[in-house]
């Protein structure tokens, strides 16, 4: 059985997150590495939903720590992903995905929705497998997601990857 952060490797590049606070009150946007107070997005409360395969995506530097704390997870063919908002984990469905390109820079997107709740996804690949590296099962990206729910939308950038 492989670990979960085992295939997440990254670079030192530290990305921000940036967190646009109320949309109700035009977007004001602050860059930080950790979730600030009143925040509608959280870490997953119970990331065992996710058995090895699939997407893990966090705060810049959680896929080097030995319990890394989870936003965003989804399954391997990602039709359900989940995410904490507003407290609680919500279990998400995939509605809309595109590919442009392959390799690194290749950009995908992923709509997904929940309980008044729409997530969207920008994934950009940072790092794929050699196509002669037979052990590599695993993308890794960056990723910005744009919650939204009623009035109030927050937007995060993310690091993480897919695979096994």
């Amino acid at each position: 059985m492989i670990k979960k952060p085992t295939f997440l490797i990254f670079g030192s590049v530290l990305l921000v997150v940036s967190v646009a606070l109320n949309a109700s009150k035009g977007d004001q946007t602050k860059s930080t590495t950790r979730l600030p107070k009143g925040s509608m997005i959280d870490n997953l409360k119970d990331a065992s939903v996710m058995a090895d395969c699939g997407c893990y995506f966090g705060l810049p530097g959680e896929e080097r720590k030995k319990l890394p704390k989870w936003i965003f997870l989804a399954e391997l063919n990602e039709e359900s992903a989940w995410m904490n908002i507003e407290g609680r984990d919500l279990k998400l469905r995939l509605t809309h995905s595109t590919n442009q390109g392959r390799g690194v820079g290749n950009r995908l997107t992923r709509t997904y929705v929940a309980d008044g709740v729409k997530v969207s996804v920008l994934y950009i690949s940072t790092r794929v497998c050699r196509p002669d590296d037979e052990q590599c099962e695993s993308v890794d990206y960056t990723a910005t997601f744009t919650v939204t729910k009623g009035p109030r939308k927050q937007i995060l950038r993310l690091k993480g990857g897919c695979g096994c």
